[in-house]
């Protein structure tokens, strides 16, 4: 019998559920465990099907590594996340297609992964948690206050709460995995975030691993204070250029990375072209319009899809993340990983350490629970040591919340307050305490029909103030916000991932949109090329604060209403003394929208803020549906659900 194996796979858009993964691997480490830790997409399950001989239904375990317990981390804002639909695509071999929004997900059909056959393969003893990300209230915009989608939200979310998790969960049993305790379904919003259901459902994990196998308890495991070994280790070049097998990447292109083909592995680097900002001067608010020249890229893209990119840290963040640590920024270095893990590919061989700490490292996050687990193994200060190990601990957790969350201290913020600990950071460990940098997606603002070779996006500078001396900076729209193209060429290598809002075909559907501030973006690429194609029936609910600062793309909606392409209706909150939102200009065009809807089929789109302006859209609209349909309340809220799930009422909301 193979030893007892622990596979964690996890599904993370932000980062949160592989933090939790890693979190969890590292204890099964000290306790000895055979672990490994990968996201879904790199998960084989129709591999794993296939390897196992039929006749080996009893002793259930991955015939590669002798797992026998399968634990899935999926954070979900209440609707799939993206890199975790690969791995549930697989699971869900029935073919069907749930609704408009969670198009790519769960509607694969791969017959050859039956229940029977998975089954054999793992039969495994499963345990799953979830995690529901929901935003937080902070002055931040789009895509952040960038026009983007680091997280969106179905309108109906909170029936929805934890949905991947519970999908993914319910479909594992009905596949034949043995349940090893109930799914821990956490909330980001509790007051100590989803550790307080993480804390307890871990331990409760823990008491049913050594209850199965009560050999493992015969192990003595690493103590709390006593490092693990670094996922990867540093070997540094001779100041000579020591000949590698691997071609040296060019460090000039931002992220270490070639040209096309344009994918996450491989982006696209495209020219910038202009940087102009789209509010006026004296607003508080600095809003930018981007053009990027895609030429040769084989880039296409329609309405609705998302440009992907990799932001940077700024220069004086990556010297003084440098200078805490004692690195010299120029020093080169190869990386060697240990065990089965890959070496990054976005690190170009051999790197500097001022590209992995530019291009690579978020060490302006806001740092972790985990972050100061690590850190604790590493001081030698008491004073300091004692504080590392209150932020680690359960009891601790509204502490660090206070420290950390609050204020949005920064990892770099973090490292200056410990500076005993941090001169005790062993190079080697960097890649185990700071996260990799995550892509960022913007929603295209600009069709190809329209601009040729062209893709824009709008993105809202991310700004604000705490307790912190310093303001609080989005990474990546402050990044953006600083390329100038006229003090030389500037290429920021990107790709195009489909989205989550999908326009009608037939010309004479009505489309419907309620785009306020930069939520606009999706619905000017849809307009452009609705426009291109001869749709005409198109109405724009578009919300700002004042006419004449942040009314972007003013000169074409009042072309596109002269021409006949568009119907606009507009509501800028600050420019009398009653403030004004588009869900009151929604009430008000109740008989318009009530012939669109009910007449003639028209699909409505949401996009914007997820504070509180969707569900007070949706709440007009019943009461649109109410008024001018004569609907009891009920009756308006099914067919407003009977609308999304058919795909006419689709959203795509950030925090």
């Amino acid at each position: 019998m193979s030893k007892p194996g622990l596979l964690v796979l996890y599904g993370s858009q932000t980062g949160t559920a592989q933090d939790t993964a890693q979190r969890i691997g590292r204890q099964a480490q000290r306790k000895r465990l055979q672990v490994r830790v990968l996201p879904l997409d790199d998960y084989n399950v129709v591999s794993a099907s296939v390897r196992v001989p039929r006749h080996r239904t009893r002793q259930r375990s991955d015939n590669r590594t002798g797992t026998s317990c399968v634990l899935t981390s999926v954070s979900s804002p209440g609707r799939p996340d993206l890199r975790a639909s690969g791995g549930l695509r697989v699971l869900h071999h029935r073919p069907r297609r749930p609704s408009g929004q969670h198009e790519g997900l769960l509607e694969v059909s791969l017959q050859e992964v039956s229940p029977r056959r998975l089954s054999e393969a793992g039969g495994l003893r499963h345990a799953g948690l979830g995690g529901l990300v929901l935003p937080q209230v902070r002055p931040s915009g789009a895509l952040l206050s960038q026009r983007g989608v680091t997280e969106t939200y179905d309108l109906l979310s909170l029936r929805r709460f934890n949905f991947v998790a519970k999908k993914l969960h319910k479909r594992l049993v009905q596949l034949g995995a043995g349940v090893l305790l109930p799914v821990g379904l956490a909330d980001d919003q509790h007051d100590l975030g989803a550790d307080a259901v993480i804390d307890p459902w871990l331990s409760a994990f823990w008491g049913r691993v050594f209850a199965l196998h009560p050999a493992l308890a015969d192990r003595t495991p690493l103590r709390e204070e006593e490092p693990l070994p670094p996922t990867y280790t540093f070997h540094f070049l001779e100041a000579v250029k020591e000949k590698l097998e691997e071609e040296e990447v060019d460090e000039e292109e931002l992220g270490g990375v070639l040209r096309p083909a344009p994918s996450q592995a491989r982006p696209f680097a495209a020219r910038l072209l202009s940087n102009r900002r789209v509010t006026d001067a004296s607003h508080f608010q600095d809003v930018r319009l981007l053009e990027f020249d895609i030429t040769g890229s084989n880039m296409e893209f329609a309405a609705g899809d998302v440009a992907m990119m990799f932001p940077c840290n700024s220069t004086r963040d990556v010297l003084k993340f440098c200078e805490l640590l004692g690195l010299e920024p120029e020093a080169r270095f190869t990386l060697r990983a240990s065990g089965s893990t890959a070496v990054p590919s976005r690190l170009p061989r051999p790197c500097s350490l001022r590209l992995l700490a530019q291009s690579f490292l978020d060490v302006g996050a806001m740092p972790r629970r985990s972050f100061f687990e690590l850190l604790a193994t590493f001081s030698s200060n008491e004073m300091e040591l004692e504080k590392l190990l209150e932020f680690s601990s359960a009891a601790g957790q509204d502490e660090l919340h206070g420290y950390c969350n609050r204020p949005r201290r920064t990892a770099l913020e973090v490292l200056t307050d410990f500076p005993h600990t941090t001169a005790d950071i062993k190079v080697d460990y960097l890649l185990d305490l700071f996260p990799e940098i995550q892509p960022r997606s913007f929603s295209i603002a600009s069709s190809l029909q329209a601009h040729p070779n062209r893709l824009q996006i709008l993105v809202a500078v991310v700004r604000y103030r705490t307790k912190m001396h310093e303001p609080r900076r989005g990474l990546c729209s402050s990044w953006l916000a600083s390329l100038d193209p006229a003090q030389g060429e500037v290429y920021v290598p990107q790709w195009v991932k489909k989205g989550t809002l999908k326009f009608p075909k037939e010309n004479t559907t009505p489309v419907i949109m309620a785009g306020p501030g930069t939520g606009v973006a999706p619905f000017r690429s849809a307009l452009q090329e609705r426009r291109a194609e001869g749709k005409n029936a198109n109405i724009l609910f578009f919300g700002c604060r004042s006419e004449s600062k942040d009314f972007y793309f003013r000169s074409e909606w009042e072309e596109m209403v002269r021409t006949g392409h568009l119907t606009l209706v507009t509501a800028f909150s600050r420019d009398q003394e009653e403030k004004v939102y588009v869900q009151r200009r929604v009430k008000e065009k109740a008989a318009l929208l009530w012939d669109s809807i009910a007449n003639r089929n028209a699909c409505f789109y949401i996009a914007g803020n997820a504070k509180q302006m969707p569900s007070s859209v949706c709440d007009s609209l019943k009461e649109v549906f109410q008024e001018e349909g004569g609907l009891s309340s009920d009756e308006a809220s099914e067919m407003l659900e009977a609308m999304e799930r058919s795909g006419r009422l689709q959203s795509e909301t950030w925090s």
